[in-house]
Order: C-alpha cells, then structure tokens, then sequence
C-alpha cells in the first residue's frame, strides 16, 4: 500500500472525481459506477481485497438473491468467509522487532470490514428480516466505495433505504462538507500534529521520557489519539457518504462521557460492538442462558477482529473483568447504602466518568505493548514510578 492513507492527496483524487461523475452520471448508473471504482481503487492498493470481495460477492448473492433459502448454503458461504477472514488474519501474525509473541502483519485491505458485512447480509436474508436482494443493490452496498477501507460496519437494511430514495439532497451534501471538514480536523491538526508530533517531543524536553508523570501523559495521549483518529476516519467516511446522497449511522457516542465501562461500549465503535451484540452475544446467550459467558464471546469476537494475538486476547479479558466487576457493583448497590448518594450528582458523574475513562485508556496502552513484560513494566512504573 505504500504511504497511501485516509488524509492523502491521492485519496482526494479518488473521491472528488468519483463524486462528480457519480452526480453527472444518470440514477441507473451510479451505483455500477461507484461499485467499479471500488473495485478500481481496492486492486490498486490491495490486489487480494479485491478478488477475495468478488468472490464473497458472489457467494453472497448466490445465497440472498433466492427466494428458497437454503440453511446449508447460508452456513457454506458465512464458514468460507470466516475461514478466509481469520486465515488472513492468522497469516498476518509475525513477530515484532524486539522478540515479542505478538505482532501486526498486513491483511487485505477492508477485508475486516466487508467480511462482516457479508455475514451481517446473509445471516439477515437467512433470518427473514429483509427479502431477496438483486445484483444491484448488492454491489452497490458492498463496494460502497466511503466504507469500503475503514468502515463504519453500515447495516444493509439502512443502506437499501437510502438506495431506494436517493436523490441530489444540497442539505445533506452541505452537511458532509462541513463533517469532511470536522474529521479532517481531528485527524491531521489535532491528532497527526498535536498528539503524535507535538506532545512527545514535549513531554521528553521538559518532563524527560522514563518518569512516572510521563507515563502517565502517554495513557493520556494514547486514548486521545485512538479516539480521535478512529472517529476522525469515521467523520470523514460518513461525509463523503452523505456528499454521495447516503446517511451512514454513527460509529462513536461521545464515547468517553460513559458513565461505566457497560456504557462504554455502547458508545465505541458502535458498528463493530452491535454486530457483534447481534451476532455473537445474542447466540451464544441464547445457548448457555449466561450474560456473563455471552460479554466475554463478543469481546474476544472484538479483540480478534482486531488482530489474532495474545495482547488483544488479554485486553477482551481485561474489558471482561471490568464488566463482571461493573455488573456485581450494580446488584450491591441495590442493597447496600449508596455512597454516590451522599455526593452531590456532579461529582459521582465526574468520578464515575473519569474512573471509567483511565480503565479503558490502560487498556489501549498495555495492548500496545508486544511483550508481557512490557505490559508489566508499564503498570509499574505508572502506579509505583520508575525502579
């Protein structure tokens, strides 16, 4: 992929000429054009992504575009896609440069995102809750160029809305111009400058690196920068769906104003966390009637989305934990006296956000680490001070 990223030129030139044609261009004929130009742009940077999308496009309307379902094609085609979504993934696994058990290889490009949806399609037609779906609609909702590289994971049933009434909106193209703006903003000046430019080299000049007062403005900085880059992405994916005349649903909520860590997820990557609400948590739930054993599915579901590896296995468990502990605190509170009562409701809000706030932020920066004993001397030197 070389230096190709979100905020570059070259992207620029893949986007405004799309949107120009895409408006220029009759109805009928936008959606083959827009689906050609993902094709177009995925082989450019990702040769793979794009044979293994047409071939899941394939199975999938092979499978939704039937009036009789067949549960054992359902089942075929979402295990070949899982198959080959985690056979990329552990493919991707390599060693990092000082000898850890962890690491981050490249997969296709989007593959993360489209493979979920493709399942997400199926698994909907399979269940009844939308009917058969033509050709066209299906390229045009899985090589939906504005998700297509960094999602959000957009549901087919508000995609084919706005398919059957899409029309030239000046409102919402408006809209995606200042919300292009908003994205482009938190992801180069305040995230790309400020948190990974500035601030380190701040940090180290006047507080030196290796300090606990550093370490602990680095979990700061490293839930700022995931935070804003992530949703900085999906600020810029959700403009350029709107500029194209598409409402794509919302991927974060005011994500660290969670009261507790339940409410936290609820807020964060809120594509990823209902799919797999929908999708791993509520099956599994189903089968072994314990909420408890359905969070731990879905947040391990979550982790190896992410990347197959022992630290993000370890941060599922880690988010388990605080929602285990979260959910017996709950249940003490019903017969214990309430403490937060004797506060005035600012404050608990205050203490309940920022409590939750630093237990998600340690979670971001012990996964960035590729070593247990790394991980170690992280909350070592945070909650002890250097040795």
């Amino acid at each position: 992929m070389g230096d190709f990223n979100f905020v570059s030129l070259e992207w620029l030139e893949w986007i405004i000429p799309t949107l120009v044609a895409f408006w220029v261009l009759p109805a009928a004929h936008r959606g083959w054009l827009l689906a050609s130009v993902s094709l177009l742009f995925l082989y450019s940077l990702s040769p793979y992504s794009s044979g293994v999308l047409v071939v899941f496009s394939l199975l999938c309307y092979l499978t939704v575009s039937r009036e009789q379902l067949s549960p054992a094609r359902s089942k075929f085609a979402i295990s070949l896609i899982l198959i080959v979504l985690v056979g990329f993934k552990l493919l991707a696994i390599e060693r990092s440069a000082d000898g850890g058990l962890v690491g981050n290889g490249v997969i296709p490009l989007g593959i993360s995102f489209y493979s979920l949806r493709c399942i997400h399609l199926i698994l909907e037609r399979s269940r009844g809750n939308i009917g058969v779906v033509d050709a066209r609609t299906l390229v045009s909702y899985l090589f939906f160029l504005p998700t297509i590289w960094v999602g959000p994971i957009n549901r087919f049933d508000e995609f084919g809305k706005g398919h059957r009434r899409h029309r030239w909106d000046a409102e919402l193209f408006s809209r995606g111009i200042e919300r292009a703006i908003y994205g482009y903003v938190k992801v180069v000046i305040v995230c790309g400058f400020f948190l990974q430019s500035y601030w380190p080299y701040w940090a180290a000049e006047n507080i030196g690196a290796g300090t606990q007062l550093w370490q602990y403005l680095e979990l700061v900085r490293e839930g700022l920068t995931l935070y804003l880059l992530f949703s900085g992405f999906s600020d810029i994916a959700i403009a350029f769906s709107a500029m194209l005349g598409y409402r794509v649903g919302e991927n974060f909520d005011a994500p660290y104003l969670a009261k507790n860590i339940s409410d936290f997820w609820r807020k964060w990557h809120i594509s990823l966390t209902s799919w797999s609400r929908d999708y791993i948590y509520k099956y599994v739930m189903a089968r072994s009637r314990n909420p408890s054993i359905g969070v731990l599915a879905s947040l391990v579901t979550i982790g190896m989305w992410h990347e197959v590896s022992l630290r993000y296995l370890a941060w599922a468990f880690y988010h388990w934990v605080g929602i285990v502990i979260w959910q017996y605190f709950k249940r003490l509170r019903i017969y214990a006296p309430n403490m937060y009562s004797l506060m005035p409701s600012w404050l608990s809000y205050s203490l309940s956000v920022t409590l939750t706030l630093h237990f998600v932020w340690l979670g971001f920066l012990l996964v960035k680490q590729t070593t247990f004993t790394s991980m170690v001397n992280v909350v070592q030197l945070l909650f002890v001070g250097g040795v």
